[in-house]
């Protein structure tokens, strides 16, 4: 299982100290690892641009994120950022993936061989989305989630659409938009599980407007972004 890799709930844990970072790293896979040095360098780079983006300024930026989310928005608001003479995290994190796994830490986890089909990870998809239905952009929470992570919930996504589309079938018969309640289920998704499971029970109808998001294109687009943009 590992650590995932939520950059701020790593860098509170790490409280700044890199042999603190050091034992959470040994804890990661691989992949788990991969994330969080990306992550933490998408931030610092974002901060130094926000600055002079002078090798000066990244070095700082790298310790300012290194200090936690406080630091790093406070910084991104404008006040300075922290002296160079801090803890060095993105060497920390190339140095235990060298030493465990033998080569030099990758810029993106690798592709995964298969698709764990567990129906675990369903459950995983209702997580995300009750997460998203109060308030957390869907970004932050696909962020640390790996390669494989995505695949696999991608997967189950899919499945969990073909699921309620089937027994809203069953329930209400054809679909009145003519997508066989595919689309109904991907934007009802949005609002959680109890109250898609509620709509399950005892349809409304959902009106889905002409720019209507749905979950199963906007994590597709996420991906394929990320690891083939």
């Amino acid at each position: 299982m590992g650590v995932r890799p939520f950059i701020w709930q790593v860098m509170a844990s790490a409280a700044g100290q890199e042999p603190k970072l050091r034992e959470i790293c040994e804890d990661m896979t691989d992949e788990q690892l991969i994330v969080l040095h990306r992550l933490f360098r998408e931030n610092v780079a974002q901060l130094a641009a926000r600055h002079d983006g002078s090798p000066d300024a990244y070095r700082r930026a790298q310790v300012t994120v290194a200090r936690g989310k406080r630091a790093w928005y406070e910084a991104m608001r404008g006040d300075p950022l922290e002296p160079a003479d801090g803890p060095d995290h993105a060497r920390v994190m190339a140095e235990v993936y060298r030493s465990r796994f033998g080569h030099e830490i990758p810029l993106l986890e690798p592709e995964p061989a298969a698709v764990d089909t567990d129906p675990r990870w369903e459950n995983d998809v209702w997580d995300l989305m009750n997460a998203v239905s109060v308030g957390m952009p869907l970004a932050e929470g696909l962020g640390a989630r790996t390669r494989s992570e995505l695949v696999n919930l991608r997967a189950a996504l899919n499945r969990v659409i073909d699921d309620m589309a089937a027994q809203a079938r069953e329930s209400f018969g054809p679909d009145p938009d003519g997508s066989d309640w595919h689309l109904w289920a991907a934007f009802v998704l949005w609002e959680g599980r109890e109250a898609g499971e509620d709509r399950l029970i005892d349809f409304t109808a959902v009106e889905i407007p002409a720019n209507a998001r749905f979950i199963d294109e906007e994590l597709h687009r996420y991906y394929e972004a990320l690891y083939h943009g």
